[in-house]
């Protein structure tokens, strides 16, 4: 199960600040230190949700805490998706450093980066990660101002990722691209 076995949260009427919350899940660990300003008035719609919040891991084993989970899996497939709306009064900065990064078959290390909620939008400012023999970069917006057609832009830059790796790890590279089962070297772009 998931523990919480230290940490403080401070409540005043403005401000929610959370100190040393340590989290842990199996063999996971997670620290968060940050604040929510205004929490109250936002619940009941009188202001904008404001906050900051610091992630620090040393191992986030996302399959561990999903093995935990009680939730069953869904089996409707026929129901109709669609986007998720980020509310537009909500101002959020986060950062984040975790050491080793596990969820399904992906296995990242040195994972660093920042993530922030403002007006709608929801910001990646250069998260930084090693994986495949490599490293990888990702910049980008989710922009829900128009929640009818949202966009996504997003930046990869990838240096001297393993090609074997990269076709064990991706099914879509293996089923867009199956010759690079067959490749050997690293890619760069």
């Amino acid at each position: 199960g998931i523990r919480i076995p230290q940490g403080t949260l401070s409540f005043a009427p403005e401000k929610v600040t959370a100190s040393g919350v340590a989290i842990q899940w199996g063999k996971s660990d997670l620290t968060a230190n940050g604040t929510l300003n205004n929490l109250f008035s936002y619940l009941f719609g009188k202001s904008d949700l404001q906050g900051a919040l610091s992630l620090r891991s040393h191992l986030m084993n996302l399959n561990e805490l999903m093995a935990t989970s009680t939730t069953p899996a869904a089996t409707d497939t026929t129901s109709d998706v669609s986007a998720v709306t980020i509310p537009r009064n909500i101002d959020f900065a986060m950062t984040a450093q975790i050491d080793r990064f596990i969820y399904d078959s992906y296995d990242l290390s040195n994972v660093n980066g920042k993530m922030g909620v403002r007006d709608g939008v929801l910001s990646i400012d250069g998260i930084t990660a090693d994986m495949l023999g490599g490293n990888a970069l990702v910049t980008g917006t989710y922009d829900t101002r128009a929640p009818q057609t949202p966009r996504t832009q997003l930046a990869l830059k990838v240096n001297n990722i393993s090609i074997p790796q990269a076709f064990k790890t991706f099914n879509t590279i293996r089923a867009l691209a199956p010759i690079a089962g067959f490749a050997q070297g690293n890619l760069s772009g």
